[in-house]
């Protein structure tokens, strides 16, 4: 006997979905599971049951890597039509468990069930009868697997389990619990750039850092990915080039499929420029220093206003990025050479030049940084403005 674990979507901390769109919904769940919050935090070693839209179910750079913790719950409404079939095909031969949603049998449906790994009935819906009636039905048709939701009192469950149920989901085993938090907000130009620059089969490196490069919660999202062990992937990472090559890029086209599909907020443009600017001038730091490794200098300048941007202490932001050890170190405390720098920058943007002497370098090295760096973060946010308006 189980008790699976189903996420919707919540746009409010009632326990109503109020969903306007299928699309952005099953977006920002996903984003939430695999990225946000994580699955580890979510679910530990269960499985995860996630309402999948025809659109995410259709294009296979929508669905989630990890095919082990992750089961795709086909939704009432999909019309189980010949190009959806063999879609439907084609994610199960990839090894994604499915489930279906809602489920009423009818005759249209029997390409669906075969597919099917679970087939999900609600209780309060079908009524005792019809109930019976789709359990025979769906064990002749040879499913292995069914699931009882909505279940809400004791009496429902032992009818259940009468009938030869495998899994219970309803109010009798567990209220639902509402998970809430601050996401970040993402830029939307720089984030449909990138989109568009992904499905460019000869996009180089590069390109692809820079443009992710331009916007600091974009590249958080990058980073967390990277940590998030739905990705199975956990390594110390040092710059963006180095995340984007550790993701790849059908990951990082994922990922921001999903960020563009779970809808934007602006993050403020005072801030955004400020971390534009701390991050370049410390990266120019690093190179009048003559450092190999000045793209850890940006990352510590882009990251250092995380606090601000999430609202949450700066120290489990920076925990929840596996980071190296002086890039975190530089964030956190500002200590090492790349906080030495990191502390120079936030002195020149306060106009206390007696903060900037922890470098060595002259004043002048340090206020031509500070000027290249300012142009720098003006071009890019050019670059966004002159995308949006074409």
């Amino acid at each position: 006997m189980s008790w699976p674990m189903s996420f919707l979507f919540r746009s409010n901390a009632e326990n109503q979905a109020h969903v306007i769109d299928g699309d952005v919904a099953t977006g920002q769940v996903l984003l939430n599971a695999l990225v946000e919050i994580g699955l580890d935090n979510l679910v530990g070693s269960r499985l995860a049951y996630i309402n999948f839209t025809r659109r995410f179910l259709m294009d296979e750079n929508l669905l989630p890597p990890d095919k082990s913790r992750i089961v795709l719950e086909v939704l009432e409404d999909i019309e189980p039509d010949d190009e959806f079939v063999a879609a439907l095909e084609r994610v199960s031969l990839a090894g994604y468990r499915i489930a279906l949603d809602d489920f009423v049998f009818a005759e249209k449906y029997r390409p669906l069930v075969k597919l099917a790994n679970t087939v999900k009935l609600d209780v309060r819906m079908l009524g005792r009868k019809q109930l019976q009636e789709n359990v025979k039905v769906l064990r002749d048709l040879g499913v292995k697997e069914l699931l009882a939701e909505k279940v809400e009192t004791l009496d429902e469950f032992e009818f259940c389990k009468g009938l030869g149920i495998d899994l219970f989901q309803g109010y009798f085993l567990s209220k639902p619990k509402i998970i809430s938090g601050k996401t970040v907000p993402s830029n939307r130009m720089v984030t449909l750039q990138l989109l568009a620059q992904l499905q460019d089969p000869k996009v180089r490196l590069d390109q692809l850092e820079t443009i992710i490069g331009r916007d600091v919660t974009l590249c958080f999202k990058l980073l967390q990915s990277v940590n998030s062990s739905a990705m199975g992937l956990r390594r110390k990472v040092e710059s963006i080039r180095q995340a984007i090559m550790l993701l790849g890029f059908d990951r990082l086209r994922m990922l921001v499929s999903l960020i563009s599909l779970s809808g934007f907020t602006e993050a403020p443009k005072a801030m955004m420029a400020t971390a534009l600017i701390r991050a370049k001038m410390c990266e120019l730091l690093g190179v009048e220093l003559k450092r190999e490794d000045s793209s850890s200098f940006y990352l510590a300048g882009l990251f250092s206003l995380l606090e601000v941007l999430l609202g949450r202490p700066l120290a489990e932001v920076v925990g929840a990025l596996n980071l190296t050890d002086d890039v975190k170190e530089a964030i956190l405390n500002h200590e090492g050479l790349i906080g030495d720098a990191l502390r120079c920058v936030i002195a020149v943007e306060r106009v206390e030049w007696d903060g900037t002497g922890a470098l060595g370098l002259t004043p002048d090295q340090i206020q031509q940084a500070y000027f290249k760096a300012i142009a720098a973060a003006d071009q890019s946010q050019a670059a966004v403005s002159e995308t949006a308006s074409t």
